[in-house]
């Protein structure tokens, strides 16, 4: 939105009213994330999780790779 000198919003920008993309939430689930929640499932404190970062790359390359594919 545009506002000129008179407040007059102009828009610039039209939606579509249909669109092809889709919105698919908490379709990747993140290392650290599943291992602080697992850490407070067993009662164990969150601050010290470790997580394996070489680990955790090749699953989000494989994960992203198949999300990809799917289309």
């Amino acid at each position: 939105m545009i506002c000129t000198k008179n407040s007059i919003i102009i828009p610039t920008l039209l939606s579509p009213a249909f669109s092809q993309s889709i919105l698919i939430k908490h379709i990747y689930r993140h290392p650290m994330r599943e291992a602080e929640l697992q850490a407070a499932r067993e009662g164990r404190s969150v601050d010290n999780v470790e997580v394996d970062e070489e680990k955790a790359r090749e699953d989000f390359l494989v994960f992203f790779e198949y999300v990809i594919t799917l289309y």
